[in-house]
């Protein structure tokens, strides 16, 4: 027993006069109740999935956990969980990486995005897998309408490609004449090519292991009015994150669906 306590004093506790404790220290830091020291090792939350986190009554203020359903770190701000990535509230109902309506919840409208709605929740589904690959279409022309970027304004821009581009089996194409059914819930068919900014949460979401994207480019939906050619459009490589501009609508890419919910 004298050895067991020794080992556990020596190498993993420490518990000074003032109540303070050291965690791979032997001399806190006098600023911190607990200090956790290590060169070779992490700090280990809790780990819930997003209904268990819900089960906790009355969580304390402060209080951490890892959301196994959303794949990063969210503490209790006395009303909402929060994430500790962007900020945002995740306190019950849908939560990004939760399967519905056809897909998966990529991301969640917060106060001052279009479509936010007080009270309510709303934000992007993705297909759960890619739906193919092909051109954004249309090399050499210009079409009217489709050079929205932010959120929101993907389904306006495939609406416009649709009008001004009639080849078959561009990547708007695809998504506009995508349909999924959801057991339960009934068939989507509102699909469309992400905007620019729509096509970067897709990307924040795969940087969460969420979604099976490919380490590959995405087109968008936004094509680049800075060449009055009309032979460029806005994509992303999806192993970098970087946005490109500089690609040609003739390029076959990876294509990925969204609706709004």
């Amino acid at each position: 027993m004298k050895h067991i306590l020794w080992i556990l004093l020596l190498v993993v506790t420490s518990i000074t006069a003032t109540a303070q404790v050291g965690v791979g220290t032997a001399n806190p830091n006098s600023s911190a109740a607990l200090d956790v020291t290590s060169t070779s090792q992490g700090f280990l939350p809790p780990r819930l999935t997003t209904s268990e986190r819900d089960g906790i009554t009355t969580p304390a203020e402060g209080l951490l956990i890892y959301n196994r359903t959303s794949k990063w770190v969210e503490f209790f701000n006395g009303t909402d969980w929060i994430s500790m990535i962007d900020g945002s509230i995740t306190t019950s109902g849908p939560a990004i990486g939760d399967t519905t309506e056809g897909g998966m919840i990529a991301y969640i409208f917060q106060s001052g995005d279009p479509g936010y709605v007080v009270g309510e929740t709303h934000g992007l589904i993705v297909t759960l897998s890619d739906i193919g690959v092909a051109p954004w279409g249309c090399m050499g022309t210009v079409i009217s309408g489709a050079d929205g970027t932010a959120l929101g304004t993907g389904a306006q821009n495939t609406i416009d490609i649709e009008n001004g581009c009639t080849s078959a089996g561009t990547a708007a194409d695809l998504c506009a004449n995508y349909a999924n059914t959801d057991t339960g819930t009934g068939v989507y068919n509102d699909w469309f090519l992400p905007s620019k900014d729509e096509l970067n949460k897709l990307y924040a979401m795969h940087q969460l292991a969420l979604g099976s994207f490919s380490e590959t480019n995405y087109w968008s939906s936004t094509e680049y009015p800075g060449y009055s050619t009309g032979g460029f459009a806005w994509n992303q490589d999806f192993s970098s994150g970087t946005q490109i501009n500089g690609n040609g609508k003739a390029n076959a890419f990876n294509v990925r669906a969204v609706r709004y919910f």
